[in-house]
């Protein structure tokens, strides 16, 4: 079914991304990806719930709404990459070394597990949309390159502080 396809892939990028992270020869534990994948799924899952229940559909919005919807959409999916810089700066040792972002790759990883946690959440409020596997595909990959992309350059600024509003600001052009 297309949840258990939603899982595997889900469990898939997780794996993978701490897989990049060996290659590149950087250690960070599968499970602060899980936990960006688990965070992004709930926050996605509350959001979700309060639009329904307020009964805004997304479907059926266009023009500003849908910009704004889509913002704050995205804005969800970084918002473990943001806790990343801050406990990499502010957090104690332990949780500083885990789920600290110090690098280009630690933003593009927790970016990726972000994204997979987001599509995850998706594909679980409302099956029936993403009915159609390459529909499922093309989001979640369209998903994981916006999320890896703002998660590098988020990790790009941290890591070249001296050029951290430049970096911001070419990647919003």
């Amino acid at each position: 079914s297309i949840i258990n396809l939603s899982i595997i892939v889900f469990l898939f990028v997780t794996s993978s991304s701490t897989a990049l992270l060996e290659v590149a020869g950087r250690s960070k534990p599968w499970s602060s990806i899980f936990a960006a994948a688990l965070v992004t799924a709930l926050l996605s899952s509350v959001f979700d719930s309060t639009l329904k229940a307020s009964g805004v559909d997304g479907e059926k919005l266009s023009g500003g709404g849908l910009i704004a919807l889509c913002i704050v959409q995205q804005f969800i999916a970084e918002v473990p990459i943001l806790a990343g810089i801050w406990i990499g700066q502010t957090g104690p040792a332990p949780l500083r070394q885990r789920f600290g972002v110090f690098s280009p790759l630690d933003g593009l990883s927790i970016g990726l597990g972000s994204a997979a946690g987001f599509e995850l959440a998706e594909t679980l409020a409302d099956p029936n949309l993403a009915s159609v596997i390459p529909l499922l595909i093309g989001d979640i990959a369209g998903q994981l390159a916006l999320s890896g992309y703002i998660g590098c350059v988020l990790g790009l600024s941290v890591f070249r502080r001296e050029f951290r509003m430049a970096v911001l600001l070419y990647a919003m052009l």
